[in-house]
C-alpha cells in the first residue's frame, strides 16, 4: 500500500523580488540607479535567500554554504554595461560569471529601499528614537490623479475595490477618494455592444466622476481594477500628473528626540545604535542641547541644506568631506556615522519583513562585514 503523497510547493524567486518590490518598488528609484534583477533565472524556486549591503565574494561563498539560490543586496553590483562576462575580466564579470555558474540570482533594492518609509532613513530615525518623524525631502512629481466615469453603482463597486487594495492612502488618511455627480451622453455605433442605449442614438444617462490621488507607479493596477469592476463596454478614465509633493517618498527623514540630549550625549548614542568605530562631525551651532535631527543613510551630505532649513539640531549620514563640513558651519551639527554603518540595519530589517512573508525556506541576513573601511 502507497503512503500520502506529499506535495511541496516551492516559492520561486520572482515571488520574493516581488514581495521586495511591494516593499520598495523599483519604479520609484533614481533614473541613474540600476535597481532591481542584476542576473539570474526569476523562476526557479527559491532554496534561500541572504540579504546583505554589498556583493562580495565572500558574501556569494556564504550563500552558497548555506543553500541559498538569491543574493538581496542594496548596493547594485551593475551600473555599468558590461560587455562580457568571464572568471578573467573585472571584479564584477567575475563575480557575475561565479554566480551564474553556481546558479545564484542577484537582485538589488539601493534608491527604492532609500526614498520609502520604512526604508533605510526611517530604521536610522527608529534606532536612536526619532519621534514625530516625517521625509526630509518629499519627492515631486510622483503623483497622479485617476479619474473614473460610470454608473452610481459601478462607481461604488470601483470604490470599494480601490480601498481594498490599500490605493486611497494620503498620508495616515486611508479610503481618500472624491465623487461628483452629473450626466453621462453617449451614442453607441452599429458595432458596439453598449450595456445602456442603442445604436446610432445619443443616449443620456445618470452618472457620476469618481477620483482617487496615488502614486504613478500605481496607476495601472487602478485603471485594471476599474476596468474590471465597470459594467461599460468601454471605460472613460483619465490619468493625471500631479506636481504635488508625496509625503509617503523622498530621501532621509527628520524627527525629534523624545528628551534633548548634549553634544557628547548625542554623539555616543549615534556610536552605540550604528556600532561606530569612530565618528567624524563639526561642533555645529552653539546649542545646549540636541532634539531636532535630521537622518539619510549613505552618501547624502547634499540633502544638509533641507536639514537646515527645516532647523534640525544635527544631521546624521555618511562619506562627508572635509568642506562640507566647513560647509555646514555652525548651522547645525553634521555627523558622518560611516556609509556602511548607516544602511546595514536597513537590510536587517529588509530581511526580517521578507522572513515574516516566507515559511518555506531560509531569510538570512549574512554575516560577512562588507564594509571595506577600516580605523586604525
Amino acid at each position: 500500500m502507497n503512503g500520502p503523497v506529499i506535495i511541496s510547493i516551492m516559492t520561486k524567486i520572482a515571488e520574493v523580488l516581488q514581495a521586495v518590490n511591494n516593499i520598495c518598488s523599483e519604479k520609484i528609484q533614481e533614473k541613474w540607479d540600476n535597481s532591481g534583477l542584476q542576473w539570474g533565472d526569476v523562476n526557479e524556486p527559491c532554496t534561500g535567500a541572504t540579504f546583505s549591503l554589498d556583493v562580495t565574494l565572500e558574501v556569494i561563498d556564504e550563500a552558497i554554504e548555506n543553500g541559498c539560490n538569491l543574493i538581496v543586496a542594496h548596493h547594485p553590483l551593475i551600473f555599468s554595461p558590461l560587455k562580457h562576462i568571464s572568471k578573467s575580466g573585472n571584479e564584477v564579470e567575475r563575480l557575475a560569471y561565479y554566480c551564474i555558474q553556481k546558479g545564484i540570482a542577484v537582485y538589488a533594492a539601493h534608491t527604492n529601499w532609500d526614498k520609502v518609509k520604512e526604508g533605510v532613513s526611517w530604521v536610522m530615525a527608529n534606532r536612536i528614537g526619532l519621534e514625530n518623524t516625517k521625509i526630509l525631502c518629499p519627492e515631486s512629481g510622483t503623483l497622479c490623479n485617476v479619474k473614473v466615469l460610470g454608473k452610481s453603482a459601478d462607481l461604488q463597486s470601483i470604490r470599494n475595490a480601490w480601498f481594498d487594495a490599500g490605493l486611497a492612502q494620503i498620508g495616515e488618511y486611508s479610503n481618500c477618494s472624491f465623487t461628483m455627480e452629473g450626466w453621462g451622453t453617449f451614442c453607441p455605433s452599429e458595432k458596439a455592444s453598449p450595456t445602456l442605449g442603442s445604436a446610432n442614438r445619443t443616449h443620456f444617462e445618470r452618472e457620476g466622476a469618481l477620483e482617487i490621488c496615488i502614486p504613478k507607479a500605481k496607476a495601472t493596477v487602478a485603471v485594471q481594477i476599474a476596468k474590471e469592476k465597470s459594467s461599460y463596454e468601454t471605460l472613460a478614465y483619465s490619468v493625471i500628473p500631479l506636481s504635488n509633493d508625496n509625503d509617503e517618498i523622498g530621501f532621509g527623514c527628520i524627527g525629534e528626540l523624545k528628551e534633548s540630549m548634549g553634544l557628547e550625549d548625542f554623539l555616543t548614542l549615534c556610536k552605540e545604535q550604528y556600532g561606530c568605530k569612530a565618528i567624524r562631525y563639526n561642533p555645529g551651532k552653539e546649542i545646549n542641547a540636541i532634539k531636532k535631527v535630521a537622518v539619510c543613510g549613505g552618501s547624502a551630505v547634499d540633502f544638509v541644506g533641507s536639514a537646515i532649513a527645516q532647523k534640525a539640531d544635527a544631521y546624521i549620514t555618511a562619506d562627508v568631506k572635509y568642506h562640507q563640513f566647513t560647509m555646514a558651519d555652525k548651522a547645525l551639527t553634521l555627523v558622518d556615522v560611516g556609509h556602511y554603518e548607516s544602511e546595514i540595519w536597513a537590510m536587517e530589517y529588509l530581511s526580517a519583513l521578507i522572513s515574516e512573508k516566507f515559511h518555506n525556506f531560509a531569510v538570512r541576513l549574512t554575516t560577512i562585514n562588507t564594509n571595506s573601511v577600516r580605523h586604525f
